[in-house]
């Protein structure tokens, strides 16, 4: 699962504040989650949503350190962007039928398949092979054709 890496910094910053928040609220009854084929308590989880809180406002902090501090936060970001991708699947999963729940770690619930996929639209032929199927199929049309051909229509008389 990849994240938009186009979201802003502080939309993205807000999103790891909540995921944080809905940590904290639920840590006694949030399981240990296998995430990335290892064994995560709650504890670990706040510990690596601190890091990424921190350093994205390291980031923010100071005009002087910008570009070392985005450095700092674009490695960190992916680092533990499987971590955070995890987190959210296994959340997803755990929470499933509780909206409010998910809503506490800034999530939504999953889209089924159904209405994920959209809908399509049946090939439209050119025109020309659109006249020759009508044609083929219908006959030919059973409005008289004029034997003077249009001013407006040269190619075609009506």
């Amino acid at each position: 699962m990849s994240v938009n890496s186009k979201a802003s910094r502080p939309s993205r910053q807000v999103a790891d504040q909540k995921l944080m928040d809905g940590v904290n609220k639920h840590e006694t009854t949030l399981p240990p989650l296998l995430i990335g084929g290892a064994s995560i308590t709650p504890t670990d989880i706040r510990t690596t949503l601190q890091a990424r809180i921190a350093t994205a406002n390291t980031a923010v902090s100071t005009r002087a350190t910008w570009q070392a501090a985005v450095k700092a936060d674009i490695d960190e970001r992916a680092e533990t962007q499987t971590f955070v991708s995890g987190l959210w699947q296994a959340l997803k999963v755990a929470f499933a039928d509780s909206i409010e729940s998910l809503a506490d770690f800034g999530l939504t619930p999953a889209r089924s398949l159904r209405r994920a996929l959209p809908k399509r639209r049946p090939r439209q032929l050119p025109r020309p092979r659109r006249r020759a199927l009508r044609v083929t199929r219908w006959g030919p049309s059973r409005r008289p054709r004029s034997k003077v051909p249009s001013p407006r229509r040269s190619r075609r008389a009506t």
